[in-house]
């Protein structure tokens, strides 16, 4: 039976939790049908069909841009793609223009949910901590980790912040379901409602824990019932102290380890992102796969993944086959559960869990994530009555009916629910964090009951 979203909401209130590592600026626009043909319309068509047949990996050109966006905009699906030169944020602020800011990073629009869901303490952690970073948080029990005189100190976010550095700002592109736009002879439509990234990527920004404070991970550790991390995809190659992405994220997997020593009950969550660099994915994969408990990723990320682990691809709406390839990460890597939201449905798959309480949690998270895209944030605890009166997606129950068919075969506990649709979303940036965050702290608040 189903806990109340309110149940579920109490319980969650008395976790600890620990949100690392990526956060930054978002300026987010929204692009109309007649700005979107504008920008192909100042650029060299011929060069952006060539450039469409690639998986751009790195933006230096308007070509790229308009190419890796369309292509994104086309599926309807969210990608994020580094920006690899400077000097076209001149073009974006001149010739599209800025939008509105709002914190963003996986676990800056974590810390802040988690805030308004009053969780009893919030330790947050980015490496380095902007002050127009904290400008844009909630500050409601999250604190901020540091070394005083060789001893962790907590001490509130705000009070820890450095004004002297500049934040990391991400641009981001969103757009309607439906849009229709022409490249030439070719009409393009928007499959969904859905965004697209050009990420920065400065080099003074670090993913992981700084040399200090990875003395007292232990210590850390005992401060919270679990760990939401992420921000792995935004490791660079070659940093300019000439320390590389292994050294990065083989450090990460240590300090994770290091987090759980002296709190054996302490879970951790890692979220997937879009990752292009496959060198790269495959190195996080295989170091930090292994050392988290749970993993939550979209149907572009798991098809990136059992790429890079299986060498297969998989169709989401191919349950089966979908189920079958979870399972088998699950079984490598020795995970506790796993995750994966689409467009259409979510699943939560575990061992642990029955089947009730994985639901529960997918029914937890997928309200806070409708509450979001319906009103465009998150207020108070009362704006969650619009995210529960959003109804299911249609093709979603249908998958639910082939699942039920199959569901007996598997040892594996197998929670599963619609995607609640909202129509025309105010925002779509960060609603798989927001998804995903929920999910995993309804888990944990099954384990502290």
């Amino acid at each position: 039976m189903l806990r109340s979203f309110y149940e579920t909401l109490n319980q969650v209130a008395n976790l600890s939790l620990l949100v690392a590592f990526n956060a930054n600026i978002d300026s987010i626009k929204h692009l109309s049908k007649s700005e979107i043909q504008r920008i192909i319309d100042n650029v060299d068509k011929e060069k952006v069909k060539r450039l469409m047949e690639f998986n751009i990996k790195t933006i230096r050109t308007k070509e790229d841009f308009v190419a890796a966006f369309l292509s994104a905009f086309k599926e309807g699906k969210p990608k994020e793609i580094p920006l690899g030169n400077d000097k076209l944020n001149e073009w974006f602020d001149s010739f599209i223009g800025t939008g509105y800011e709002r914190i963003g990073g996986q676990a800056g629009i974590v810390a802040n949910l988690m805030g308004v869901l009053c969780l009893k303490k919030i330790i947050f952690y980015t490496n380095p901590l902007p002050k127009q970073i904290t400008d844009l948080m909630e500050k409601r029990n999250i604190f901020y980790p540091t070394i005083t005189n060789g001893k962790l100190e907590l001490k509130k976010v705000e009070e820890a912040a450095d004004e002297k550095i500049k934040p990391k700002i991400n641009r981001i592109f969103e757009y309607t379901k439906g849009t229709s736009i022409n490249l030439d002879e070719e009409k393009i439509i928007a499959k969904n409602s859905s965004r697209f990234i050009v990420a920065s990527r400065p080099d003074e920004v670090r993913i992981c824990f700084d040399r200090k404070l990875s003395d007292h991970l232990e210590d850390l550790g005992k401060h919270v019932d679990g760990a939401f991390v992420s921000g792995f995809h935004s490791i660079k190659e070659k940093y300019s102290d000439g320390l590389t992405f292994e050294y990065y994220i083989s450090k990460n997997s240590e300090d994770l380890r290091k987090l759980k020593r002296k709190n054996r009950s302490l879970k951790i969550h890692m979220e997937m992102a879009s990752l292009p660099n496959e060198e790269i994915r495959k190195y996080m994969i295989d170091e930090i796969f292994p050392v988290v408990d749970y993993v939550g990723m979209d149907n572009v990320e798991l098809n990136d993944v059992i790429y890079s682990v299986f060498r297969t691809r998989t169709d989401e709406n191919d349950i089966r086959n979908v189920i079958k390839n979870l399972i088998d990460l699950i079984d490598v890597f020795s995970l506790e559960g796993i995750q994966l939201h689409t467009y259409n449905y979510m699943l939560l798959i575990s061992k642990k869990y029955e089947e009730a309480e994985l639901t529960n949690a997918l029914n937890f998270g997928s309200i806070l994530a409708a509450t979001k895209a319906a009103l465009g944030g998150i207020v108070s605890v009362s704006d969650f009555m619009v995210g529960m009166k959003v109804p299911f997606n249609i093709n979603g129950l249908k998958i639910e009916n082939e699942l039920n068919k199959i569901r007996q075969n598997y040892e594996y506990s197998i929670g599963f629910l619609p995607t609640r649709m909202v129509e025309n979303p105010k925002i779509t940036v960060g609603l798989g964090d927001t998804l995903s965050s929920g999910i995993f702290v309804a888990l944990l608040s099954s384990n502290n009951k």
